[in-house]
């Protein structure tokens, strides 16, 4: 079964597929996915600009979807600047109706119990907690540039996070009896 984990952002979204069964938890994708601005500003509205924006992340989330029985999120700090808690609104937003759309139940993460869950701190760094993860799970394939490996990073402690929903260890219960 496959845990969907979200870094939700706009100008970067983080994602991370994380296989889960009876014996193995195992990263099976990592990716961001990015956005830009229009280059056209001028000749653009913003809401024009942010539905494109918010259309790709889409299209880019919704193929990851498949065969995933939970998607875990980290829960938003809105950032100080009212433009930017705007676009990461949409983004989490999105994600939140995908979710509804296909019956998948959605975990919502904290950023510091996602420190705790994967550091067993909850005032890791980003750093740190990128180095517990390839602890736990061995060298992983990071998307580049290292600058964008946090976001991805994110989402992996947000889908371990989520193993212990009772929706995946209801399933996890059940790949045992199989």
């Amino acid at each position: 079964m496959i845990i969907l984990g979200i870094d939700p952002g706009f100008a970067a979204l983080g994602l991370a597929r994380l296989e889960v069964n009876s014996l193995v938890e195992r990263a099976e994708a990592l990716a961001v996915v990015r956005t830009a601005k229009s280059a056209r500003k001028a000749e653009v509205l913003a809401t024009s600009d942010n539905a494109r924006r918010l259309a790709e992340l889409v299209d880019a989330i919704a193929p990851l979807m498949e065969g995933v029985v939970c998607i875990a999120m980290e829960a938003q700090s809105w950032p100080r600047h009212a433009g930017s808690a705007v676009k990461v609104a949409l983004a989490h937003g999105a994600v939140i109706a995908m979710a509804r759309e296909r019956g998948i139940p959605l975990v919502q993460v904290s950023p510091q119990d996602l420190k705790r869950r994967v550091t067993g701190s909850r005032t890791a760094s980003k750093a740190e907690v990128q180095a517990a993860l390839e602890r736990r799970f061995g060298p992983l394939a990071w998307p580049s540039p290292a600058s964008i490996v946090g976001h991805a990073a994110d989402a992996l402690g947000a889908a371990l996070c989520a193993t212990g929903h009772p929706a995946v260890m209801m399933q996890r219960r059940l790949s045992c009896q199989r």
